[in-house]
């Protein structure tokens, strides 16, 4: 019993540490992050990404720093939306959805071209590339790439976006 315990308590904190290392951009302002951003590349630790990236999502934040961001993607005939609640905390960069079952760290971004966000959640950790644009440069995607494997993905997991989605921006 005392060595089940124990392989817990070992295994809680390996996840601890896990998280302590994902960087997050010095001086975030968040504000910047606002607006429209395009679904470009995802890698995740384990299991299958089924999207094909054909979404974006629109970013706001609040008065009182909380930051609401909105996927917007095709589902059938119609557009679908879902919307998650960010909170920030004392760490600039890093949000937390309310009850904690998520955690978004914003690895890097230049605000205006694209930006990487690493989101963590109970059952995995994923890692996103997103652009104002459709499309970005083959030095960005390199920043990805780099970014991945720094983090202990595998480069071979990622997955780009293949088409566009139908909905309106």
């Amino acid at each position: 019993m005392k060595g089940a315990l124990w392989s817990v308590v070992a295994a809680f904190m390996i996840v601890l540490q896990a998280a302590a290392d994902i960087p997050i951009q010095p001086n975030v302002d968040i504000p910047k992050l606002a607006g429209k951003w395009n679904g470009i590349a995802v890698v995740v630790d384990c299991g299958d990404v089924k999207s094909t990236l054909r979404y974006y999502i629109k970013v706001v934040v609040e008065k009182n720093g909380v930051v609401i961001v909105t996927r917007i993607f095709p589902k059938k005939k119609h557009c679908k939306e879902t919307k998650v609640h960010l909170k920030p905390t004392d760490q600039p960069g890093k949000l937390i959805t309310d009850p904690l079952s998520s955690t978004l760290r914003v690895v890097d971004t230049d605000y205006d071209g694209y930006s990487i966000f690493h989101i963590e959640t109970h059952l995995r950790n994923e890692l996103y590339l997103f652009a104002r644009n459709r499309k970005v440069s083959n030095a960005v995607k390199e920043k990805f790439k780099r970014v991945t494997a720094a983090l202990g993905f595998e480069k071979n997991r990622i997955v780009y976006r293949t088409k566009h989605g139908s909905c309106p921006r």
